[in-house]
């Protein structure tokens, strides 16, 4: 677990290193989620993009690109400036606030996707909806 160094122009971050599993490149800025059932997975750090069998494992914000079988930050707690994902698609509300969660079989997260108790990511951009990047606030620590 890396804790970014607090300092006066950046607000803390926490990032984990986990391995990329997928059969591609994983896109950052991408929801991942820990991965249980590729056998390559096997020193607990592996992830995956979000599908059925691990939508309860969400690991965090990929940080940056990652190849198949590289090592990569994984954002698990934090501010994130851009997170893929998509809002519900109303535009006479404000979506700040609302929660963004893993759908399977996409790689961004989704207002009406899996959630948790106070949810994964809580969206931070008012009058927004539809696919973007979207600023946002990681709690899968």
């Amino acid at each position: 677990m890396l804790l970014q160094q607090l300092n006066r122009t950046d607000a803390e971050k926490v990032f984990v290193i986990g391995q990329n599993v997928s059969t591609a490149t994983t896109v950052g800025n991408t929801l991942v989620c820990w991965e249980s059932i590729v056998a390559a997975a096997s020193l607990g750090n592996a992830f995956n993009q979000p599908a059925a069998s691990n939508l309860n494992l969400f690991a965090g914000v990929l940080d940056a690109d990652a190849a198949t079988n590289a090592y990569q930050l994984v954002q698990v707690y934090g501010f994130r400036a851009s997170i893929a994902g998509q809002f519900a698609v109303n535009v006479s509300c404000s979506n700040a606030g609302m929660i963004l969660g893993p759908v399977a079989g996409q790689a961004s997260g989704h207002s009406n996707g899996q959630s948790f108790a106070f949810g994964p990511i809580m969206g931070m951009d008012n009058a927004v909806s539809g696919v973007g990047y979207w600023r946002g606030f990681i709690r899968a620590l």
